[in-house]
């Protein structure tokens, strides 16, 4: 062999290292809260935008439903059952895809699971009967709302305590602005391109996220054995809904998102949300869309606020890490949320000053993004060993409800008048924060009598004394 020549090995063993690279190594030595901050922003921005395509898939073809009802040759109320299919899938498919994460790894898992909503999309495309479309719309949303349980858990893998607020609210971007553009997005596609091309916008943008996913995504599960346990980790998610603490915050998160949903985030409230407009204000459909997207405009500052006023919350005193500190951060909701939806749905009521409605849904999808948020990262920080789970639980469970009650937005606002409806929806609103406020009081208490010896408190602690730098993300 001359000197310049290249031993077998060597060109195996890089490619063992790129074959690795690109599926990820949950066993890797080093350790991801380590990673550069160029890197943590770069994961925070790969995850945000893996979350989009989900809420988006979810309403960007309902525009296009009275074409798909005469190609198929079928009713509206069949058409619906498209999006139900997806709203039962999009809580199903994380809840598993969580427990599958917190074994094999979270990339591995966003990989599969963008493919799956890639391979989903094409088919939904060439669906030729309803019963198809509904299928694979199921299929679809397992796939691209599988963020939802791997973005959170990311985040716990590779952001410090004191700064996983300000991370999770930029994360929760990506998926919040998928039902804000939607709606106005897929118009114009179906007007245009016909309603098959919503779907396949979805597969070329799972297809993008595959690609960046593979090249720029490592991977941040850290497991010190090789064991698969899925039987402890089922036990694990059942143990979840006996948790005084996760059936408070899943509940007021559900109870939140399900109030939201009744305004705007579903198909049938946008629909009555911009048939409200048009009626009452008289406008155009390209007003009536940018109306909604004040709604949008408000969630995403929203959401960004709010992770850095939890951050700000938790480490007031600079003392022990007590997780109870970050919901102290949901509380402005109980003045936010009704003073912004009695002032869009009154002004509506009466059809007077359209700019107080639209400053009324600002300030609603603000503080609708207060509460979800620093409620989230309170469940991970609390469950640190089975962040994906947590979340994949919340999910499902806030999911699920978001669909009963979306299906009954239109019947309860032609009930009750949009003023009406509104002030329900306020009081609800209020009334819901007693919950926050329980686990303020009785979190640790309640942590400590599930686990004398604290173990989680203890992580906490260490992890809190070793992360004093305050490096800012």
């Amino acid at each position: 062999m001359t000197s310049n020549s290249v031993p077998p090995n060597s060109s195996k063993s890089q490619l063992r290292r790129c074959f690795d690279y690109i599926i990820g190594d949950p066993h890797a030595s080093d350790d991801p809260k380590e990673f550069s901050l160029r890197r943590k922003q770069m994961i925070i921005l790969i995850i945000s935008l893996s979350g989009f395509p989900g809420p988006l898939a979810n309403m960007i073809y309902f525009p296009g439903s009275l074409s798909i009802a005469k190609e198929f040759n079928t009713t509206i109320t069949t058409v619906n059952g498209t999006f139900s299919s997806y709203m039962i899938f999009m809580g199903l498919g994380p809840l598993f895809v969580s427990v599958f994460s917190d074994q094999y790894g979270r990339k591995r898992l966003f990989l599969l699971t963008t493919f799956i909503g890639f391979a989903a999309s094409i088919i939904c495309a060439f669906s030729t009967h309803i019963a198809m479309l509904i299928v694979f719309r199921a299929l679809q949303a397992a796939g691209t709302c599988a963020c939802m349980s791997l973005g959170p858990a990311v985040i716990a893998d590779t952001i410090p305590i004191e700064q996983r607020g300000r991370a999770y609210g930029f994360f929760n971007v990506g998926p919040m602005l998928g039902p804000a553009i939607g709606p106005a997005l897929g118009g114009a596609m179906c007007q245009y391109l016909g309603w098959r091309s919503t779907l396949y916008f979805i597969a070329i943008l799972e297809l993008v996220l595959f690609s960046l996913v593979a090249i720029f995504l490592p991977e941040t599960l850290r497991k010190s054995d090789k064991k698969n346990t899925f039987v402890k980790s089922f036990k694990t998610m059942l143990q979840m809904l006996r948790d005084p603490i996760c059936i408070t915050i899943t509940l007021y998160v559900t109870v939140n998102f399900a109030c939201h949903f009744l305004i705007a985030s579903s198909p049938k409230s946008v629909s009555t949300l911009t048939e409200l407009i048009h009626d009452v204000y008289g406008l155009n459909e390209w007003l009536v869309g940018m109306v909604y997207l004040s709604l949008g405009v408000g969630i995403v500052l929203g959401s960004m606020a709010s992770g850095i006023l939890s951050d700000y919350a938790l480490r007031a005193l600079n003392t022990k890490s007590i997780p109870e500190r970050r919901l102290r951060a949901t509380l402005p909701s109980a003045i936010g949320i009704p003073l912004g939806c009695l002032l869009y749905g009154w002004c509506t009521q009466f059809g007077v000053a359209l700019y107080a409605a639209v400053i009324g849904l600002v300030i609603y999808g603000f503080f609708q993004m207060v509460v979800p948020v620093p409620a989230t990262i309170y469940l991970v920080d609390i469950h640190q060993k089975q962040s994906a789970t947590a979340a994949g639980v919340l999910n499902c469970i806030r999911s699920w409800g978001s669909a009963v009650t979306s299906v009954l937005a239109s019947d309860l606002m032609h009930a009750q008048g949009i003023g009406i409806f509104s002030t329900t929806i306020s009081a609800t609103s209020i009334l819901n924060v007693g919950l926050a406020i329980l686990c303020i009081i009785y979190g640790q208490r309640w942590r400590e009598s599930r686990h004398p010896s604290d173990e989680r408190q203890e992580e906490m602690d260490e992890i809190w004394k070793s992360e004093k730098e305050q490096q800012a993300f």
